[in-house]
């Protein structure tokens, strides 16, 4: 599964032809062979709840790289039961977000009137206006997470690819199951071993199991001195 970095893509895909293969698995081309496009894999991603069709048609299928479709497929069919979470996530942070810029604007009003007042063209080409920025004692909750049963059951079949020596799960994947898994001693364990992923990742990951949060978490990609770093927000 190469190097994990961040829930974005496992590399699967299923054909017209009905097979399902991994981008990983392909081999590059620079021509076409002869006037017909069909030696060219047309396919689509495999997304949302038809994974769950795609692990069992991995589990059914003795090609040598069944483990590795398994493995992706769970990858998509875990992403898919965590959307409703990251739904209300998204929700409860913006709406404190809001709320808490909104009572910032009420207790600065000298900087909202300079805001309203000035005229940004006849300004000096240094002139730095006045910005906002989100108070330190200002409120950060979050919604309680509760993994389902489905989502457990499927982080624990990752597990058992792994353990049997079918697949090798990157540490920084291994890590985030069993934090999601709510085993953070476990998770904190693998990441201070890890060999390779992103540095900034899987900071922010052991942040969050130093605050003993297991849910998924929202994150922007933020720099403070020249520096990247992963933000809450």
């Amino acid at each position: 599964m190469g190097d994990w970095k961040a829930p974005a893509e496992s590399g699967l895909r299923r054909c017209s032809c009905g097979s399902l293969f991994l981008l990983k698995d392909l081999t590059y081309t620079d021509r076409w062979v002869g006037r017909s496009n069909t030696t060219v894999p047309h396919a689509a991603p495999v997304r949302g709840a038809v994974a769950l069709a795609a692990v069992q048609e991995a589990q059914a299928s003795t090609a040598p790289n069944a483990a590795d479709i398994e493995l992706a497929a769970r990858l998509k069919y875990w992403w898919h039961l965590n959307s409703p979470y990251r739904a209300v996530f998204a929700l409860w942070r913006d709406a404190e977000n809001k709320a808490v810029r909104e009572q910032w604007e009420k207790d600065n009003p000298e900087i909202m009137a300079e805001w309203e007042r000035s005229n940004w063209e006849e300004m000096p080409i240094d002139y730095e206006p006045p910005t906002y920025v989100r108070p330190a004692d200002a409120p950060f909750t979050w919604p309680l997470w509760v993994a389902s049963a489905p989502l457990i059951d499927n982080l624990k079949a990752m597990l058992a690819l792994h353990d049997s020596g079918r697949v090798a799960l990157p540490d920084l994947l291994h890590a985030e199951i069993h934090r999601e898994l709510g085993d953070l001693d476990r998770a904190d364990a693998i990441l201070a071993s890890a060999q390779g992923g992103h540095l900034q990742l899987r900071n922010l990951m052991r942040e969050l199991i130093r605050l003993r949060i297991s849910g998924p978490w929202r994150f922007y990609l933020g720099f403070q001195n020249d520096m990247p770093r992963f933000v809450p927000h």
